[in-house]
């Protein structure tokens, strides 16, 4: 699986529709913090150390969330992409 195909699959295995993920992955890529990745997002994630994989959900969960908190605020599938619960889910 490449890198782009595997931050696809991040958002999509937590909630995120085809439709949001096509409006996300364009920011991810875009995003400052992975110029380095520029002519990495067709490699194969196996190729590179374990940890390169951690380093991809950052940035992923980062702009995944930037999405939803402007377009959806309310997705179900939100606390998936927050390092901690929000106050709503805690008092459920």
């Amino acid at each position: 699986m490449t890198f782009e195909e595997t931050a696809r699959d991040m958002m999509y295995s937590r909630g995120m529709f085809d439709s949001m993920i096509e409006k996300v992955m364009p920011m991810i890529i875009a995003a400052p913090e992975n110029e380095a990745m520029a002519q990495r997002w067709h490699d194969q994630v196996g190729d590179y150390p374990p940890v390169m994989k951690n380093v991809l959900w950052l940035t992923v969960k980062r702009h995944a969330l930037e999405y939803i908190e402007k377009e959806c605020p309310q997705a179900w599938f939100k606390p998936m992409f927050e390092d901690k619960p929000s106050e709503q889910s805690e008092a459920a």
